[in-house]
């Protein structure tokens, strides 16, 4: 792919500019994948077309007519676009992952390592998560279990459990939790285990029973804070579609609506990395910390697609 390369410069330049967090590689993937596959904005087709725009105008005074067809024609092109940001739907990915490791290669060996990059995959410890002396004096209010240890690293490098006073960990590293983990939450006032996990089959399969796996407290409340099938659409996340198979015996996703069953019947998935990384960060720190969200005096149909992300219905 001879464009590939360019991508991946600029994917790079918009993870790298001035108060972007660390990244991993799959979050550089999928923005590689944006930049190869944007969304359609009106406001590019009318600065792009200021041209076209013009054309009406100096049509309206000899040919009436043909000036209200392309200003007509303006006007519905203008508005299938915000319609197609608004609308939710499945956006598969349209780079292989494989042809994207070696492009990253290829830009390693000649170029350097991209800066705040973190390097794959690796176990997080428990002395690695807990850097917060008080969260073991006073108790735990909040564990965050991530399915996937990079999005772990990634979260511990950007400083939310800080932030946060939250624990961080695996999946790996959190079943079964050690005992001085289920201690420092039975300690704490109203403690909570939150799980972050993707829109997929294995994702939403990691609720079912994850309280034995975890042996956890009884008592402790455990709440997904992952994707949904809707939430992927909604952000028009791209995502994968695995070879289709039925959902193993013992999988249900009770809750879901038929559309989103049918979704993961289909095959499709979408990671937790698919989503930007400071978009992630903010509707974690909302989620956790309760930050406040913006207050907004106008509607706007391309933030409205956001609502309900990485929230489940309480009943």
């Amino acid at each position: 792919m001879p464009h590939l390369s360019y991508a991946l410069e600029q994917a790079l330049a918009r993870l790298t500019a001035a108060g972007q967090p660390w990244y991993t590689e799959r979050q550089l993937y999928y923005e590689v994948c944006r930049v190869l596959r944007p969304l359609p904005h009106p406001a590019t087709i009318l600065a792009g077309g200021g041209l076209v725009a013009s054309v009406p105008l100096l049509l309206a005074r000899h040919h009436p007519r043909l000036a209200s067809l392309l200003a007509t024609g303006t006007a519905l092109t203008t508005g299938t676009c915000y319609l197609t940001r608004w609308w939710p739907a499945t956006r598969p990915v349209p780079l292989e992952w494989a042809d994207f490791q070696a492009a990253l290669q290829a830009y390693r060996t000649q170029v350097f390592n991209p800066h705040r990059l973190l390097p794959p995959d690796r176990t997080v410890p428990l002395a690695t998560a807990a850097t917060a002396p008080d969260l073991f004096d006073y108790g735990l209010p909040r564990l965050l279990v991530c399915q996937h240890t990079a999005i772990a690293q990634m979260l511990l490098a950007n400083l939310v459990h800080m932030e946060a006073r939250c624990l961080i960990l695996d999946m790996t590293t959190a079943t079964p939790l050690p005992g001085v983990l289920k201690q420092m939450l039975t300690h704490a006032d109203a403690a909570r285990i939150l799980v972050l996990h993707d829109a997929s089959r294995s994702g939403l399969a990691l609720m079912k029973g994850l309280l034995q796996r975890l042996d956890a407290p009884a008592d402790i409340p455990i709440r997904s804070i992952g994707l949904r099938p809707i939430h992927a659409q909604r952000l028009h996340l791209f995502a994968i579609r695995e070879q289709i198979s039925s959902i193993p015996p013992g999988i249900e996703f009770r809750g879901l609506p038929t559309r989103e069953q049918t979704w993961l019947q289909q095959g499709w998935s979408a990671e937790i990395a698919a989503v930007r990384p400071a978009h992630l960060l903010r509707a974690l720190r909302r989620i956790i910390i309760g930050a406040p969200v913006p207050i907004r005096t106008t509607f706007d149909l391309r933030r409205e697609r956001t609502i309900g992300f990485m929230t489940w219905p309480d009943r």
